[in-house]
């Protein structure tokens, strides 16, 4: 028992001083945060866009077809794919369009596919956002925000995970989308007006 004395002591003296020390987690800035206290995730808008900067009409078409949702297929001009950061559990979607009362129409999908983990999948169409711009002036030279949006082709699949929101009267529009845990997100413009963008951030 004697023996065995010391190596109590300094078991008890380990666990003393790790119950004293205190686990901070660190946001994005580096700010120390105490994971006892609820904070939310503040990203920056991030444009989604083909090369050019912008969706053009001229090449939107239909969804991609049933051969064509893989990821090495799907992630090809015209659509668009953007990989989910892993502390994005929710999807804040708007658009941008450069006339008033214009109708921009994607289909949106989702993926466990990821480039940056060399990961691929397929592709599962969630829902279609039909845009309605409005006048309020963007953050992009020339370009105004949607102030209405409509979810469709999301009934009995992805519907809950779907929240519009939908002011009008040149406010702007968001659509919001739980993604499950989703890898990426693709965006394909089935009807464009005229030139668009779309822009994303997530909590």
């Amino acid at each position: 028992m004697k023996r065995l004395l010391p190596l109590l002591i300094v078991l008890c003296a380990v666990a003393l001083l790790y119950g004293l020390t205190e686990v901070r987690q660190v946001d994005l800035e580096g700010n120390s945060r105490n994971p006892g206290v609820l904070f939310s995730i503040q990203d920056d808008w991030t444009a989604v866009a083909p090369v050019q900067g912008y969706f053009d009409p001229n090449y939107a078409g239909t969804t991609p077809g049933p051969t064509l949702r893989t990821e090495a297929l799907f992630n090809a001009e015209p659509n668009v794919v953007t990989i989910i950061p892993a502390r994005w559990n929710r999807v804040r979607i708007r658009c941008l369009g450069t006339t008033d009362g214009d109708t921009q129409v994607f289909d949106v999908f989702l993926s466990q596919g990821n480039a940056n983990l060399n990961r691929s999948d397929h592709y599962t169409r969630v829902g279609t956002l039909t845009w309605t711009i409005g006048t309020q002036t963007g953050d992009v030279a020339t370009y105004e925000f949607a102030d209405t949006v409509v979810i469709s082709n999301a009934t009995n699949c992805w519907g809950k995970s779907w929240i519009p929101m939908s002011p009008t009267g040149d406010y702007i529009a968001e659509a919001w989308l739980d993604v499950a845990g989703s890898s990426s997100i693709g965006f394909a413009g089935t009807t464009l007006a005229n030139r668009c963008l779309l822009q994303i951030t997530g909590f």
